[in-house]
């Protein structure tokens, strides 16, 4: 997927960034009004479930319709929320590119220090890491993997140049690409993760695991049929 880079850089990313600027306004607009419709829609059924309480109608029907209205919203609400934080993704993305082509990224990145070498003679001198270094304004990693690989592609810039000039055009490719990767935690403890994924597994008895995920749902109707005859 490509785009053509006919029209100046800046140019192009400023008019993605007012796009994505507007996006983001809309979805929060219509996050708050679903927020506020959630509220309105519990309100209601509460007060409709205290008038049916009151006519001798089951409380079960009412906290089910409760339960089912929550969902369906519930779902329409994450849906805006994942749309607003993906707009949020597209400004925080042509920011930064803005920033690297405006000359305004110092300090703003990640700074590699854990990479510097303390005991090399002139690795500080050569701003290779540090606030306002190389590493700072090339780095793009969301994880520590990532970052931990950066340096080492430092060394072949004859490659990354290649590599560069090949993704310049494809602006649509590098914005997917740039979403998926801000979808990551920033920083992961991946050694940390690992360590942990190799654990012995305590909980080694498959009826056990099956009675703990069934505890829940079987609280759930417990209290639903609790509440039937009280109405």
């Amino acid at each position: 997927v490509s785009c053509g880079m006919s029209v100046e850089p800046r140019t192009e990313y400023q008019l993605r960034l007012s796009n994505w600027s507007r996006r983001a306004e809309a979805f929060e607009r219509s996050h708050s009004r679903m927020g506020n419709v959630r509220l309105l829609f519990v309100l209601g059924l509460l007060a409709l479930g205290a008038g049916f309480c009151r006519s001798q109608a089951s409380w079960g029907a009412i906290l089910l319709i409760l339960l089912v209205g929550l969902l369906l919203t519930g779902i329409w609400h994450v849906r805006i929320e994942n749309d607003r934080n993906a707009a949020r993704r597209g400004i925080r993305f042509y920011q930064s590119g803005l920033e690297r082509l405006d000359g305004t990224w110092l300090g703003k990145g990640s700074p590699g220090t854990e990479f510097l070498d303390p005991h090399h003679l002139y690795a500080a001198d050569l701003d290779m890491f540090g606030v306002g270094s190389l590493f700072e304004l090339v780095n793009a990693a969301h994880t520590q993997n990532g970052r931990a690989t950066e340096p080492a592609s430092l060394r072949e810039i004859g490659a990354r140049q290649e590599a560069i000039k090949e993704m310049t055009p494809k602006v649509d490719l590098r914005e997917r690409l740039g979403f998926l990767a801000a979808e990551v935690e920033t920083w992961i403890a991946t050694e940390s993760l690992i360590a942990w994924a190799r654990q012995p597994r305590i909980l080694n008895s498959n009826p056990v695991r099956v009675v703990a995920f069934c505890l829940p749902w079987l609280s759930l109707v417990l209290l639903i049929a609790g509440q039937w005859p009280w109405c």
